[in-house]
């Protein structure tokens, strides 16, 4: 999922950055927490922008890497304008919600499965998902899956991405968010069909409540072209004043 589109669409005179996460690319390491891929990134855009005020984004997993990058940016001293927070919620599966596990036990879990295919396929429709299940066992039958299903993907890239999703669902992936309180104001905007996000569940993360904004796309549609406007509209009419 690319935020290039929703770039595109934005009217704002301001740049918009975009940080992929460290491990898609050949040689690179894959961050061990949210707290090293939120230090890096704020590394990353202090080389860019090297004060603040900021104004960070995220989408779906992303969102608790923008909070915690927020986080780190105030910790520090410097001003965040304000977190936006796209489709932080996971996607309802029939399974819930994947178990954190160990690598040899996530690729049995249907959810996770589930999750992960989405992942390249954006979607989590049941027929599409049924063959993977019932193919894979470990990793390299998944990576074996998707890359006859996505030819078109380089199967490195794939199984860099598989183990970059993997590495976050294994039980030593956790952030200390609870105990980091956010002062900048917070726009939640909420795809249609997600399980309450990691803020929605939380009591003490944030100094204000966060404003939620429900979209009638769902997780994987609100970014794509032809759908990507309605978010747009969104952000422009519950801009702060």
């Amino acid at each position: 999922m690319s935020l290039r589109h929703l770039a595109a669409a934005l009217v704002t005179s301001r740049a918009f950055i975009g940080i992929q996460a460290s491990g898609l690319n050949d040689g690179e390491h894959i961050c061990r927490s949210i707290e090293e891929m939120s230090v890096r990134d704020a590394q990353m855009i202090r080389q860019i922008q090297p004060g603040g005020p900021y104004t960070l984004w995220g989408y779906s997993f992303g969102a608790r890497v923008a909070y915690e990058t927020a986080w780190h940016f105030e910790k520090s001293g410097e001003k965040v304008a304000e977190l936006i927070l796209i489709a932080p919620g996971s996607p309802q599966v029939p399974g819930g919600d994947p178990v954190p596990a160990e690598p040899a036990a996530l690729f049995r879990d249907p959810s996770f499965l589930t999750i992960l295919y989405s992942v390249f396929a954006q979607t989590i429709s049941p027929h599409r998902v049924a063959p993977l299940i019932e193919a894979v066992r470990n990793e390299r039958a998944f990576v074996t899956f998707i890359a006859a299903e996505k030819p078109e993907l380089d199967v490195n890239v794939i199984g860099r991405i598989t183990q970059l999703v993997a590495e976050t669902y294994t039980p030593g992936y956790r952030s200390q968010m609870e105990q980091h309180e956010l002062s900048a104001p917070v726009r939640l905007f909420k795809a249609r069909g997600d399980n309450p996000s990691f803020l929605e569940t939380l009591t003490r993360a944030v100094k204000h409540p966060a404003t939620i904004i429900p979209l009638a796309a769902d997780h994987y549609d609100l970014l794509k072209p032809g759908r990507v406007e309605e978010l747009v509209h969104a952000i422009h009419r519950q801009a702060p004043t």
